[in-house]
Parts: structure tokens; sequence; C-alpha cells
């Protein structure tokens, strides 16, 4: 049996979601919208393989002077983009706003 991510059409195996517990405080009928049916769904991140680009960039929690780092335009466009970083040695991340 796989799920299937909505948003970015990832398969996951449904054995990777054992032993989940999903707690609800309340009954399905309570929450009769499309809208508030959402918030019973889990989120779960997935790693889509892609680790970015190998920069040479400080990490701040180790000290290792390689980082992996990816763009995104998060704010409105006429801001500048967020750049996320990946140590490559201890996996810390941090981000700086370009």
């Amino acid at each position: 049996m796989v799920v299937t991510c909505e948003q970015c059409g990832h398969d996951e195996p449904a054995s990777s979601y054992e032993n989940v517990v999903i707690t609800t405080r309340s009954e399905a009928e309570a929450f009769p919208s499309a809208l508030r049916q959402k918030r019973k769904t889990q989120t779960k991140r997935h790693d889509t393989g892609d680790l970015g680009t190998l920069v040479s960039e400080k990490c701040p929690s180790c000290g290792h002077m390689q980082a992996y780092s990816k763009e995104r335009q998060l704010r409105s466009a006429d801001e500048g983009s967020t750049i996320f970083y990946e140590c490559a040695a201890c996996k810390h991340g941090w981000r700086t706003n370009n």
C-alpha cells in the first residue's frame, strides 16, 4: 500500500506511518466543511533527494566549511530571496535573507 502526497505527488510506503498516533478532540461531524476537514490530515515531510548546491559556507554550529544551499522566494517579489543552508557534516540548518 502506498500513500501519495497531495502537493508534490511523492509516493511513501504506508508502512512508514505504522505506530503513528493521530489524536482528535472532536467527532468528524463537528467539522463538516472541506477546509475544516484538512485540519485532521497529517502532514509528514519527506526528503525529495535534492540536497541543493554544495557551497563554501561556515556552519554556525560545528564550524565545517561546506554546506548545501537552496534559494527560495518566500517574501514578495520586490524583496530578496531566502537562502537555506544545511551543513554537509552535521546537517545543521540555517537561513539568510538575501
